[in-house]
Formats: C-alpha cells, sequence, structure tokens
C-alpha cells in the first residue's frame, strides 16, 4: 500500500495516501455480440491531517473496493469518478436537506430551522453556486463568495416614479444571514466527504464570520433603557394601543405576544373578569408551516422551559382589555359590513389588524419601529425589552430562579425548583416592574389609540 505523503488541498496541509487499482469490468461486444474485458484504473485516497489516519483510510477504501469487485464485477462504483456526472451543489444541497429533514445528524430539524435553511439555499447559494460540481469547489472559491460576493450584495427596492426595481446603499446580506449560509454550505459540504464525493470539506479552512453580540456596555445600556416602556407607557396609556406592546415589556418574545388567544381554550384567563387576577398561559406562538407557508399557532416553544404561566399586573389587564374591547368593536363592525376574514385556525387571536388577519412578525417589527420614532425615541429591537425585563427583575432584587420563569429560560439546574413553583409567585416581581414603567404614566393627557396614533402605529400611516 503506498506510504502517505505531504499536501496542500484547498489551502491547507495534510497528508494523503494514493493507490491506483486495476478494474476488469465484461461488456457486450457491439460489432461481434460477443464479450470482451475493458480495462481502467481506480484512484484510491485516504486524507487525513495525521499520516497514519491518512494510510488507515486508504486501507479501508481498498477494502471495501475489493469486497465491492468480488460481489458486482460490473458496478458502476467500480468506474473512475473522471467517467461519472459531477454532483452539482443544487444535487448535493436536495440530498443533504432531505437527509436532515428525515432526522439525519442525531434528530429532524425544526420545521422552522428547515425552512430557513431552504429559503436562504433557494435565495442566495442556489442562483450563485447551485450550477457548481461539488468537486470544483475550493477554499478560495468559497472564501471569495462569503467574504465578497455576499457582502456586496445590495438590496432591491421599488421605484416610486418609475416602478422599477433599483439598488439602494442598504446591505441586503446581515451578519445573521452570512452565518447562517456559512453554516449551510460547511453541513453540506461535510455530507459531501462522508459520502465520499470529496476528500476534505473546503470550507473547515475558511473563516467564519463571528457571532454578533451584546457588549458588555451594550448591555448595560439596556439595563439603563427602562426609560423606553416609561415613555411608551406615558404616551400611550389608557389607550388600547398600549395594550398591543404592554406584554413586551413583562419578558415574552414577539411570537409568543402575537400568539395569545382568546376564548375557551385560549392562552389569556379571566380577562374581563374584574374579580379574578388575569393569568397568562404562555404556551403558544404565531409560526408558518414550511412546506404550505400558511400561519398557524404552534403549541409548542423555543425551549420546554419556555411554558410558563403569568399572573398579570391590574394595569396591564386593564390595558389589555383595552384592546380586546377595540378588537371586538373591529370584528362586529367588519360582520356586518363583510369585511372581517380571519385566517382559518387564527380566528381567537387578541392582536389582530382591523380586518382580523394576524399581525405578521414582520409587520409587527415595522411598527414597533414607527412608535419608537413618533415617541422620539432611539431605535432599540423588540428583543432588547426582553434583556431590559431580566435586567429589571435583577435590580429589583427578584431571585434568579424567578426571573428565569417569568422570562422562560430553560435550565436544568432549576427544573426541580420549577416542579415546584406556583405561577401566584410570578405575580409580585411583574407588579414591581409594571409599577416602575408606569410610574410617570399619571402626569399626561390620555391618547386615543382609535382615532390616532393607534391607527398610525398599526396600519402604517405617516405620522402628522
Amino acid at each position: 500500500m503506498a506510504e502517505a505523503r505531504r499536501r496542500t488541498i484547498n489551502g491547507r496541509k495534510v497528508w494523503q495516501a494514493v493507490s491506483v487499482l486495476t478494474v476488469r469490468q465484461f461488456q457486450t461486444d457491439t460489432a461481434t455480440g460477443g464479450t470482451v474485458v475493458v480495462k481502467s484504473k481506480k484512484r484510491l485516497t485516504g486524507t487525513a491531517s495525521t499520516k497514519s489516519e491518512a494510510e488507515r483510510r486508504l486501507y479501508g477504501k481498498i477494502l471495501d473496493f475489493h469486497t465491492l469487485q468480488r460481489s458486482d464485477p460490473n458496478s458502476a462504483d467500480l468506474r473512475p469518478k473522471k467517467h461519472e456526472k459531477q454532483t452539482t451543489l443544487n444535487e448535493l444541497l436536495d440530498q443533504w436537506l432531505n437527509f436532515r429533514r428525515l432526522g439525519g445528524m442525531d434528530a429532524p430539524l425544526e420545521p422552522s430551522t428547515l425552512a430557513l435553511y431552504e429559503t436562504k439555499c433557494a435565495v442566495h447559494i442556489r442562483p450563485d453556486l447551485g450550477h457548481r460540481s461539488v468537486r470544483s469547489l475550493s477554499k478560495r472559491d468559497l472564501e471569495a463568495y462569503i467574504w465578497e460576493t455576499l457582502p456586496s450584495k445590495r438590496k432591491r427596492r421599488k421605484d416610486p416614479v418609475t416602478g422599477v426595481l433599483v439598488e439602494v446603499e442598504e446591505r441586503a446580506v446581515g451578519n445573521s444571514v452570512l452565518r447562517t449560509i456559512y453554516s449551510i454550505l460547511t453541513q453540506a459540504l461535510h455530507y459531501a466527504v462522508q459520502k465520499d464525493l470529496i476528500e476534505l470539506n473546503p470550507m473547515t479552512s475558511v473563516k467564519s464570520p463571528k457571532k454578533v453580540t451584546l457588549s458588555g456596555e451594550h448591555r448595560s445600556s439596556i439595563a439603563q433603557d427602562d426609560y423606553i416602556p416609561r415613555r411608551i407607557m406615558k404616551g400611550l396609556w389608557d389607550s388600547p394601543e398600549l395594550g398591543r406592546w404592554v406584554l413586551m415589556f413583562m419578558g415574552l418574545r414577539a411570537s409568543e405576544r402575537l400568539g395569545v388567544e382568546i376564548g375557551p381554550g385560549g392562552s389569556l384567563q379571566y380577562l374581563d373578569n374584574p374579580n379574578k387576577k388575569t393569568v397568562l398561559r404562555v404556551d403558544r406562538q404565531v409560526a408558518v408551516d414550511p412546506k404550505t407557508r400558511i400561519w398557524t399557532v404552534k403549541k409548542t416553544l423555543k425551549t420546554d422551559g419556555s411554558v410558563r404561566t403569568l399572573v398579570l399586573p391590574d394595569e396591564v389587564s386593564r390595558h389589555l382589555l383595552l384592546w380586546k374591547k377595540q378588537r371586538d368593536e373591529w370584528e362586529k363592525q367588519g360582520k356586518a359590513e363583510g369585511t372581517w376574514n380571519p385566517e382559518p385556525g387564527l380566528e381567537n387571536l387578541l392582536f389582530v389588524q382591523p380586518n382580523g388577519r394576524p399581525i405578521r412578525p414582520q409587520k409587527d417589527r415595522y411598527a414597533w419601529a414607527r412608535l419608537l420614532k413618533s415617541l422620539k425615541l432611539p431605535h432599540h429591537r423588540g428583543h432588547d425589552m426582553r434583556h431590559m425585563t431580566a435586567s429589571m427583575l435583577g435590580k429589583a432584587g427578584v431571585p434568579t430562579s424567578s426571573a428565569a420563569l417569568i422570562l422562560g429560560h430553560n435550565s436544568e439546574s432549576m427544573t426541580v425548583y420549577y416542579q415546584s413553583f406556583k405561577a401566584s409567585e410570578t405575580a409580585q416581581p411583574l407588579e414591581l416592574i409594571s409599577n416602575s414603567f408606569s410610574k410617570d404614566a399619571q402626569k399626561v393627557e390620555t391618547v386615543d389609540a382609535s382615532e390616532g396614533l393607534g391607527k398610525v402605529l398599526l396600519l402604517g400611516e405617516e405620522v402628522k
């Protein structure tokens, strides 16, 4: 067997052992009709980071080759690679996505993650690299794609005058999308190595995009940004519109907030009962089906620890009730005029548009940005309010275990504690931070959301 030697493959120093074997296969001669022996050469390689491992891999391939040669001498797998059809990246992505869909690599992907991967493949990877042979993709090609091609892409928007799509300065691929594409290519090409389509994964030597995390300074600024909910509660006090955002300040994720349901079997209980505290069971979220692209209320959350029951403060309940009354008026008027048109399965959502349709997470983010702009507040992500709520719970002296339950953080060390934790114990911490947020609200005039700011924020009209 050949001895392994040092080689440079895709910019990486490795050991590679090579052996060339003779393949004898029988074919029918079209001229005479007799059987002839066709000889060809089969090149087998073993590649690894160490010499012994490279030689071990080659030896294993040789044994597999001889076994196949004895069992099926005319197998197509015995033919040299150069005579075979080269697998394209599009074909590899199809195989890999199906592999992950069926539970390859431990467990099936979450439908939302699989849908994300399919979207990034369709929008970016397939148009740019899909036609390329997997064996032709080098480290240099992939590095240029990750660090030059993708960052240079710009978004396209419709020109208001001509109606034609034109490029704008805004980048089309942010850091989060870049990391996702890097992950997809790395996993897919690793799968190609397992299937013996390539010898080494060229992505392993491509610099990966760094995960953008909150700096200590940014975390500190968010902890001090409890003025954001204070200003919002002050500006929208006594209006239905405040009911749309107030659960954001109680630590709910956007999908959890938009998935709140009313009525029998709903997640919001006792809202109309003045003699009972309002209870919110956070056990569902809005999600899109990756196959049908239809929005549903999914009865599962991000993690098992995300499911929790919250006893809501009175002022939070009051504003949720104002929103619900506005929603009921929309429903009554819409049914009378024939404009009430909720999507199947989403009829009981609390937060809807005036026509009964659900509020999509993307539209919710736009409305949040318009709200901050209308109140002359600096832009913050909606998720920053969740970090802010966690900081406020800490400043209020709430135990970490109680804060984890309120926020729905999954923690194995708290499992036993969660099992004995009562929902009523969430009431006092939420009252503390709610009172902190609303302490300035009584000093201003109220806002009529049905005619003014609420309509502006919900429907996206310009602030006058």
